[in-house]
């Protein structure tokens, strides 16, 4: 019979299992992935917003380079904290179940990775949950969300060097994202409902978008609303419920066909075809049975011309 169960090995479970550890008490952490497996996925080059001294636990001090410690950082630290501390944490064993027993108990079900079909069962007298809310993003609610190249993730933007990616939001996240993905050589389009970005952005990031933004290098679309994905193009309500339909142009075409305008079903058929043209505008009302919608529409291109899947991140 254990004392306390905690469900999470993240910095407010480490913290609990260190508070449990120093008063005596029999205790356990279970972990579905790996220590603070959250911080884990973040960004590689995130730097944090809040100080060191307000991320130490157990007494363990945080000594980072800067007062705001990095990603890598933070895993170190933390990972120390446990050895130091020699916390009992069960990693990649996730919880399935939590049930109250009729003497007052609970019970807690847990299944390991590596022997799903053999779970494991402890008593309790006491449970913490401290799952944090990083497994639940925020969604759209708009079809094409669950498209394989959209995300509610971001890690870097290595990947998506020379592509159009449409960042969704206009929080700390997202700002650092766009950022992160121009930096990498990237199209970065950022869409937000509201009139700005938050006021509470890092400072020392702010600059920087402002920046981008004033000479074009990151385009923004304050107000707006994205409505639907698709596998090559996004469809977006623009500020006032105003009808408007924008193509987008190609940046730089082979040199057999000509820079034009055009719908994703002309441009699969205009690269590599010299002198090609399309009539969007005929093209867009004859094809589109829902070009009365207060919606813009935009083909997502590769510079090399040829359609490419858009990689959309909500943040």
């Amino acid at each position: 019979m254990l004392e306390l169960v905690i469900v999470g090995g993240g910095p407010c479970g480490l913290s609990c299992a260190a508070y449990a550890h120093k008063a005596g008490l029999p205790y356990l952490v279970l972990e579905k992935g790996s220590i603070v497996h959250t911080i884990a996925r973040f960004p590689t080059d995130m730097r944090f917003f809040s100080t060191a001294l307000r991320m130490s636990i157990g007494g363990v001090p945080f000594v980072a380079s800067e007062p705001h410690p990095t990603r890598k950082e933070a895993l170190d630290y933390y990972r120390q904290v446990v050895h130091t501390l020699g916390l009992a944490v069960r990693t990649f064993e996730e919880v399935t179940a939590i049930s109250r027993e009729a003497d007052g108990t609970f019970r807690v079900v847990s299944r390991p990775h590596r022997r799903p079909e053999q779970p494991n069962e402890y008593r309790a007298k006491a449970v913490v949950v401290a799952t944090g809310y990083f497994d639940w993003p925020n969604r759209l609610g708009v079809p094409g969300e669950d498209l394989p190249h959209v995300s509610h993730y971001y890690r870097e933007g290595h990947a998506h060097y020379g592509q159009r990616v449409v960042v969704v939001g206009g929080g700390n996240s997202a700002v650092e994202a766009a950022l992160d993905l121009y930096r990498c050589g990237a199209q970065v389009t950022l869409v937000h409902r509201g009139a700005d970005v938050h006021d509470k952005v890092k400072p020392w990031v702010l600059p920087f978008f402002r920046s981008r933004v004033r000479k074009g290098q990151i385009a923004t679309r304050f107000g707006t609303r994205v409505v639907r994905i698709e596998r090559d193009a996004w469809w977006w309500k623009a500020p006032g419920g105003r009808r408007r339909w924008r193509p987008t142009p190609f940046t730089c075409l082979p040199a057999s066909a000509r820079i034009t305008p055009c719908s994703p079903t002309s441009a699969s058929r205009l690269t590599g075809r010299r002198g090609r043209r399309c009539t969007i505008r005929r093209r867009w009302r004859r094809t589109c049975p829902a070009h009365t919608s207060p919606v813009w529409w935009q083909p997502a291109m590769t510079p090399t011309g040829s359609l490419s899947r858009t990689g959309a991140f909500t943040a």
